[in-house]
């Protein structure tokens, strides 16, 4: 049996105090109804379509919708709706439980405002672990909390505790950046230094061959960390050639190359 929706609400509420209502107290106010669980939102059609791509196609473009006094939203949950709606509306909404939330919306809805707040708080409030942040700063594209993440990274071992344990479910731009970094570490290791046959240990305590697929690829350099900060928007250069080659073997031989690396001094 469906839930009630005041009984939804006040279950709602109980686990937290919303910052702002959209209960149509005020007409003035709205224009349009979105129902979601069964409760309903009264929004402003023009400030939604603003701030969303979804929305703004949804309420003007020639659908059946823009003529609707309510739309009901499939697939959305009612309490992370309300955060979403809070954040486009400035409430300070986002914490370590809200952020996963209003974060799929705004990717679903293309709500870029609400993206980077939500990045702005993983970036400098968040108490998430590192390896949560990145999850979310490959999932949803977040340039800005992905380079904080990985500056932040001095050796082999710190960049695998924030990697996940299957390296292929990290997206394409993020298995390059990942690469980068780790080959950045590696050849910025005082002990060792590549050669083009082999990495030699500079007081011999150990040689390992140089990995046979780092000669098919031609790592770009990272871009300057400020041209990223003010251009977070801007597509990253080609991380490298013959891209398809890479696969988990191939990132896991650098990292354990780190990992030995670190042990030998």
């Amino acid at each position: 049996m469906a839930e009630a929706p005041a009984l939804k609400k006040q279950r709602l509420s109980q686990a937290r105090k919303n910052l702002r209502e959209f209960d149509g107290s005020d007409p003035n106010h709205y224009d349009m109804i979105l129902v979601v669980e069964d409760e309903k939102f009264h929004v402003c059609k023009m400030y939604l379509a603003i701030h969303s791509t979804y929305f703004n196609t949804l309420f003007y473009a020639p659908f059946a919708e823009k003529e609707k006094e309510w739309v009901e939203l499939k697939e959305v949950g009612a309490e992370e709706f309300q955060h979403f709606l809070e954040c486009i509306h400035g409430d300070l909404c986002v914490d370590d439980q809200s952020v996963g939330g209003i974060l799929r919306l705004s990717n679903m809805w293309e709500a870029k405002t609400a993206t980077q707040r939500c990045e702005h708080y993983l970036v400098h409030e968040s108490r998430m672990s590192k390896k949560e942040k990145f999850e979310l700063a490959d999932l949803y594209n977040l340039q800005i909390l992905q380079n904080s993440l990985l500056a932040d990274v001095t050796t082999g071992p710190e960049l695998q505790q924030i990697l996940p344990i299957d390296l292929l479910t990290l997206n394409h731009d993020s298995r390059g950046t990942v690469l980068r970094k780790a080959m950045d570490l590696l050849t910025a290791a005082p002990p060792v230094f590549f050669d083009e046959q082999l990495v030699a240990v500079e007081d011999n305590a150990a040689q390992v061959d140089r990995p046979a697929f780092l000669q098919d690829f031609e790592v770009a350099p990272a871009p300057p960390p400020l041209l990223a900060m003010q251009n977070p928007g801007r597509a990253p250069p080609p991380m490298m050639q013959n891209f398809n080659l890479l696969n988990n073997d191939n990132l896991l031989q650098v990292l354990n190359m780190l990992q030995r690396n670190n042990n030998v001094v």
